[in-house]
């Protein structure tokens, strides 16, 4: 008897590998959400990341253009956050309660990012015409209760989602993380590494 390839294991243990990480938390449907006014800080938003992976795809390229698409950091350690534009952070007077980046890695030399701050729920972010998240409610705990792609989702601060799928013909990997509260003063501006760096040259 013929023994399966590596191939057929390694496609074996990959699709393991995808129904694990497909599991997820979710919520009753009848669920009724009570007012987020109490449950989140005035000083704090809970912090959510949504981060594609597409295989295949290269970030080589000229530095200076690469380092000018920068447009965030994360210091998980010591939580903070660096964001380019000054319309990104979260401001004390408009309520915002979550803060989430949603960045699609790079694709040639492309790279879209984009930072929204909700205020009020449900909140719907749309990407190419098509709901991407719909953001339901933040309890006190700071657990995340939202719909991404239309799967009903729960992240306790910590947690993480993955699922893979195919973008622009090429598999790519979906990384949600919910990273908990953090105070709004740990949002600062990223400094321009792009003068920098020429002015080095």
């Amino acid at each position: 008897m013929k023994k399966p390839s590596n191939l057929w294991r390694y496609v074996f243990f990959l699709f393991l590998f995808i129904l694990l990480y497909q599991f997820h938390s979710s919520w009753d449907q009848n669920k009724n959400f009570a007012s987020s006014k109490k449950n989140v800080p005035e000083d704090s938003v809970v912090f959510l990341t949504i981060e594609e992976h597409p295989y295949g795809s290269s970030s080589r390229g000229f530095d200076s253009l690469l380092t000018s698409l920068h447009t965030w950091e994360h210091d998980e350690k010591h939580k903070k956050v660096k964001l380019k534009f000054e319309a990104y952070l979260p401001q004390e007077n408009e309520g915002s309660k979550v803060v989430f980046v949603y960045d699609r890695g790079f694709t040639s030399f492309e790279k879209y990012v984009d930072v929204v701050s909700v205020s009020a729920f449900p909140y719907q972010y749309r990407f190419q015409n098509s709901p991407l998240v719909e953001i339901n409610h933040v309890d006190e705990k700071g657990n995340l209760y939202f719909y991404f792609k239309g799967k009903k989702i729960q992240l306790k601060p910590g947690q993480s989602y993955q699922s893979f799928g195919i973008s622009d013909f090429r598999l790519s990997r979906t990384k949600i993380t919910n990273h908990g509260f953090y105070k709004k003063e740990d949002f600062s501006l990223l400094k321009d590494k792009t003068k920098k760096a020429n002015s080095a040259q």
